[in-house]
């Protein structure tokens, strides 16, 4: 008699905790880009949400032994079957962000060209680009020297030491991203000369060499901060 009344009982508990599994599925399927950007570039809340996903799934087991209501039990199986599933959806994110992290920075062709301004302006020596692209106030930066410079003054040192035939960046990852304010790396390579010699020097470094630092300012995007040589081969 008992056999028979429990095996019922467990059957549609896990139906009603697999129904919350369905409805926490949809809504990852609905809302998986937000859910994907949150957790890219909000990680501590992100882990925040999935203890406390956890500890109210637990207490939420821990409750249904003695839970009796008519309607509360059933939404509280449902929940926890919910709670649980983007618990571990949260859990598993983390190793998909690690793939594309720019997925989540929709102005990302505005960085890209503007850092291909950067290029071209180095190759003619166009100060006026520079003053376009760059805020005022930003900062370039040699890391592997310690080395600050206000942009402006750097560049108008560069050009008229340097001599550049080749510029280019690629392997472009976005490490931080809010409304206003965005990182990101890149490779980069080149052929460059001192002095009026040519370009005689060629340059290849890897992945995350250089970083970039944009800032909206007044409603448009500016770099605001450029740091290179922070890896090199």
């Amino acid at each position: 008699m008992t056999g028979q009344s429990v095996q019922p009982t467990w059957w549609n508990s896990w139906k009603l905790g697999f129904g919350g599994s369905v409805v926490a599925g949809l809504l990852l399927l609905f809302l998986f880009r937000p859910l994907f950007c949150f957790y890219t570039f909000q990680f501590p809340s992100a882990s925040v949400v999935t203890v406390v996903s956890g500890i109210v799934s637990g207490i939420l087991a821990s409750a249904l032994k003695t839970l009796e209501v008519k309607f509360v039990r059933p939404l509280a199986y449902i929940l926890m079957g919910l709670l649980i599933t983007l618990a571990l959806a949260m859990l598993i994110i983390p190793f998909f962000t690690q793939l594309n992290m720019n997925y989540c920075v929709p102005d990302l062709p505005v960085f890209v060209d503007m850092i291909e301004q950067e290029e071209e302006a180095v190759i003619a020596r166009d100060m006026s680009a520079i003053h376009s692209i760059y805020d005022p106030s930003a900062v370039v930066a040699r890391a592997d020297t310690l080395e600050y410079w206000q942009a402006y003054t750097y560049y108008s040192q560069k050009f008229a030491r340097e001599e550049h035939c080749s510029v280019k960046h690629a392997d472009f990852l976005v490490q931080e991203f809010s409304g206003e304010q965005v990182r990101l790396t890149t490779s980069s390579r080149g052929i460059y000369g001192i002095g009026g010699q040519g370009c005689t020097i060629a340059y290849a470094n890897p992945p995350g060499s250089d970083e970039w630092t944009f800032q909206k300012i007044d409603g448009k995007w500016k770099i605001v901060f450029f740091e290179f040589n922070k890896k090199s081969e």
